[in-house]
């Protein structure tokens, strides 16, 4: 407070939002008041988010820092709004602000943005994807002519493209041939077996692959055992 002759003042330092209102001078006769509103400050970047890259089913941290302590802020991929859950979690102490992002699928690969209702920040996460393996090989099978013989294996992710070859040919679903998937689980059905169908089998993914012999015994054959 400054008074200088019949002048008086009352000066309020560092303003926050909480210091808006009315305000009065009494001289104990008589009374003034008048009004104070209180500008807020634009909430800006002074980190701004960064690309991130991380592996399927994995976490992805997001974060940046803005110019206000514990200001709100709203996160967002592409156009879709997002929300704490099981798979997003939002942390903010001070003015650091963090998007984590859990057990990654290469769907959550895009672009995320972090909104103070100032400004907003941008970055794009990679998801880099695991390697498909063989949690159970294909084993090696004996079958009669005539007979169906079923060739499995079970894969380490669920419902990933397969291929299947007979030696170095390529096999197409038909009548001989059917091809199933259910989960990570794969098979190949041989129906009609006959001798020619003796070989190798092989089921490739895009990282690994996997191999069994198929022995089919002939009419003749089993006739001599």
């Amino acid at each position: 407070m400054k008074q200088k002759g019949s002048r008086v003042e009352l000066l309020i330092h560092k303003l926050k939002l909480e210091d808006a209102g009315d305000y009065t001078c009494d001289t104990g006769d008589r009374q003034s008041s008048a009004a104070l509103k209180v500008k807020a400050l634009p909430v800006l970047f002074k980190q701004e988010l960064q690309n991130v890259e991380a592996e399927e089913d994995g976490t992805a941290a997001l974060s940046c820092e803005v110019t206000k302590p514990d200001a709100p802020v709203t996160w967002r991929k592409g156009s879709v709004g997002l929300h704490s859950s099981d798979k997003y979690e939002m942390r903010q102490k001070g003015c650091h602000v963090e998007l984590l992002i859990h057990n990654l699928t290469l769907e959550d690969a895009g672009g995320y943005r972090c909104d103070s209702g100032d400004r907003q920040s941008s970055a794009s996460l990679k998801v880099k994807a695991l390697p498909v393996l063989f949690k159970q090989e294909l084993q090696n099978r004996e079958a009669e002519e005539g007979d169906t013989v079923t060739l499995l294996c079970q894969l380490t992710k669920a419902d990933v493209p397969v291929e299947w070859r007979q030696g170095s040919a390529v096999l197409e679903a038909g009548d001989k041939y059917e091809m199933k998937q259910k989960g990570p689980c794969v098979e190949l059905l041989i129906r009609r077996l006959g001798v020619e169908d003796t070989g190798d089998y092989t089921c490739f993914t895009r990282d690994h692959q996997t191999s069994a012999f198929l022995r089919v015994n002939g009419r003749k054959e089993r006739l001599y055992k």
